[in-house]
């Protein structure tokens, strides 16, 4: 969480600052909580690899990347 989250919410904030699409900044939103949630309850369910553990970082990611690619659009546009 303290990796990930701080990046995406100062991006978020960029995002929005540049105006970007409000729907684009809601799915970004919603993917790092799921994820989040989801990377939560993998760690609490078992040890070692898990369908929560793994999902969770896969949007965790996604949304990162998203917001990344949806920063360059933005200022390059």
């Amino acid at each position: 969480f303290i990796e990930y989250v701080p990046i995406i919410l100062i991006l978020l904030a960029l995002l929005e600052n540049a105006g970007a699409h409000y729907y684009i900044l809601l799915g970004i939103a919603v993917a790092i909580i799921v994820g989040r949630i989801l990377h939560a309850w993998g760690l609490s369910s078992q040890a070692g690899s898990s369908f929560g553990r793994y999902y969770g970082t896969v949007l965790t990611w996604l949304a990162l990347l998203t917001a990344s690619i949806t920063g360059l659009v933005t200022i390059f546009a």
